[in-house]
């Protein structure tokens, strides 16, 4: 369940800088150190063989298949199905990441009644990566987001949004992942239509 508050330009930014994924594959970025030995030959193979899947979704606050007019948007999918994509993915040796664009913790039922907590519990069952920060995500205030930055699992991504007194508070600028040899960096940027909205 998507919200109207925001034009479209702004709902689909966070989905946007998520999708940017040809400028996240940073496979010589700094940190040697964690990258192919040069007393390994077969680190580059190893690196060069590696299956890389990225699950990106948009959850909107809902653990099932998002409904437009009582029926599921195409290619729409549960939490339940993420995990299970993930799996299958795994099963054929692939290396997974799952990412979400933001805005998940505010739409369905479920992040309603538990202000976003019930969303956080299912995400860091299906094993999630990460999460940028939508607009959305501030309903219920930042100490609220706060508390449910602490209880997941994964980063919360944002490089715009920072505390009153210019830190970061909950929200990473970015997170560099090592994946089956191959380095994934992914950030993340909320809607600038938060300003008009909610107050950080």
């Amino acid at each position: 369940m998507r919200t109207k508050r925001f034009d479209i330009a702004a709902r689909l930014l966070p989905v946007a800088v998520f999708l940017l994924l040809a400028a996240l594959l940073l496979a010589s970025c700094g940190h040697e150190e964690e990258g192919p030995s040069a007393t390994d030959p077969y680190a580059e193979t190893a690196a060069s063989d590696s299956k890389l899947a990225i699950i990106h979704t948009d959850i909107g606050g809902s653990l099932k298949a998002k409904k437009a007019n009582g029926e599921a948007e195409d290619g729409a999918m549960g939490l339940a199905a993420v995990a299970a994509l993930s799996r299958d993915y795994e099963s054929s040796g692939y290396q997974v990441l799952i990412l979400e664009s933001g805005n998940a913790f505010v739409g369905g039922d479920a992040s309603l009644f538990t202000e976003g907590e019930a969303v956080v519990d299912a995400m860091n069952l299906v094993g999630y990566d990460a999460s940028g920060i939508g607009p959305d995500d501030f309903s219920w205030g930042t100490q609220r987001l706060s508390e449910l930055a602490a209880q997941a699992k994964f980063p919360l991504l944002a490089a715009n949004v920072v505390a009153p007194d210019g830190a970061e508070a909950f929200a990473q600028a970015h997170r560099i992942f090592s994946v089956g040899g191959v380095r994934v960096g992914v950030f993340g940027l909320c809607a600038p239509s938060i300003a008009q909205h909610y107050a950080p």
